[in-house]
């Protein structure tokens, strides 16, 4: 999830692109091997060519549309986190009832600068605001709307 901009006092957060560069890589990865046989005049059937695009655009699509339909939105009196494509999750909390914010990241993306941001709130529930771009940046700015309130 990456910032969308700060509406009307909120922070909107989008899953970051940075953790689908697998899925991205394959896509291109397939599209060049497609191309390479048919420049070099291999025979490749016509069902393998479609078949080997969609699941190249397949690659690109579904990531983009878990993007689209996955956010979280953090204001000075509330937390909201909706995700889910086919089932809907939609959870809100009090921001003042958060008591922690975890931030986790494995190599990769600590090098890359992304990673899960988890909050917890009383009553010992966890739940994830996704994989975003900037962690530390993000964390700072939730917390600079807590102490709004």
């Amino acid at each position: 999830m990456s910032n969308m901009g700060n509406r009307s006092g909120a922070l909107v957060l989008r899953e970051t692109r940075k953790q689908f560069l697998m899925y991205y890589l394959f896509s291109i990865l397939l599209v060049v091997w497609i191309v390479y046989l048919k420049v070099n005049g291999r025979q490749i059937v016509g069902i393998g060519t479609a078949f080997a695009g969609i699941v190249a655009f397949g690659g690109v699509l579904a990531p983009e549309a878990f993007r689209m339909w996955s956010y979280a939105v953090v204001t000075p009196q509330s937390l909201e986190v909706s995700s889910g494509i086919l089932r809907r999750r939609h959870r809100r909390v009090s921001l003042s009832i958060v008591t922690d914010i975890h931030i986790q990241q494995h190599l990769l993306q600590r090098v890359l600068n992304y990673g899960t941001i988890t909050v917890s709130v009383a009553g010992q529930q966890h739940f994830s605001l996704g994989v975003v771009h900037d962690p530390h940046d993000h964390v700072d700015q939730i917390d600079a709307l807590r102490m709004k309130k």
